[in-house]
């Protein structure tokens, strides 16, 4: 018989499946719009962005159309050999993988200190730890996938897959390589959690600290907007955020010894 927490749990992951599934949805068709537009731009010869963008400016005031024409054109919209636009979306998947692995840490961190007990139900505190994690993994591939259509750092595959094989910048590269396969390995772990114990499934979650410093050391070596304010300013306040989190997770198991 099905209790009334499993039935909970079992709506609340039918939730999250629904809510992702809708997402992915909405983002693939946008994706496969733009790149359709642009595909067809392509074939017909046509190298200005405006062509590509047109159907989907005829909405927005002037103001706006022009706006969003000069950063197409900056970017190198359509995908032509010379475009800069993979390097561009590569940063972009960059920083929001970054941003939702730091999310992954600091949940799993107020989790783990019983912060959220009690506001957050069990299940929806787990799913979205998870949610995140798998999140972070997704725009990670894409961060590195995307750059097999980039022609200025030209890399291959194999300066994808190998860690410290990449012919650009391949130390600090590999750091990265590494942070992303640990991840990998971690957000895996939630699917042989039985298998493996709830303890030592708890102990190799320690390694989330690693994962996390690789890829920080990673975006701050490699990435080429480490140097603006924004930058700089999300790097120090997310940073901060985890050292506060940790220290008050060390504190309050401190305590609990000391009981």
């Amino acid at each position: 018989m099905v209790t009334q927490t499993q039935s909970d749990h079992i709506t609340s992951r039918l939730e999250e499946l629904l809510i992702l599934g809708i997402g992915m949805s909405i983002g693939g068709i946008i994706a496969l719009l733009l790149l359709g537009l642009m595909l067809e731009s392509w074939l017909r010869g046509d190298v200005s962005p405006t062509v590509g963008l047109a159907p989907l400016l005829t909405w927005a005031p002037p103001a706006v159309q022009e706006m969003l024409i000069r950063e197409a054109s900056l970017m190198g919209w359509p995908l032509t050999a010379d475009t800069s636009a993979y390097w561009y979306m590569s940063r972009g998947a960059g920083m929001v993988s970054y941003l939702l692995l730091w999310g992954a840490t600091a949940w799993g961190l107020v989790i783990s200190t019983k912060v959220a007990k009690g506001l957050v139900p069990a299940p929806f505190a787990m799913g979205l730890h998870e949610f995140l994690s798998l999140a972070a993994l997704a725009f990670s591939a894409l961060h590195a996938l995307v750059l097999l259509g980039d022609h200025y750092i030209d890399f291959g595959l194999a300066d994808i897959i190998y860690p410290f094989a990449a012919s650009y910048r391949p130390g600090w590269v590999g750091v990265g390589q590494l942070g992303f396969y640990l991840s990998a390995i971690l957000t895996l772990s939630f699917y042989v959690r039985k298998t493996i114990g709830a303890k030592t499934w708890r102990k190799l979650h320690y390694l989330t600290f690693l994962a996390y410093g690789l890829v920080v050391v990673h975006g701050l070596t490699v990435g080429t907007d480490t140097n603006t304010l924004l930058a700089q300013t999300m790097y120090m306040g997310t940073g901060a955020v985890i050292l506060f989190l940790v220290y008050y997770r060390l504190f309050t198991v401190g305590e609990k010894k000391g009981r």
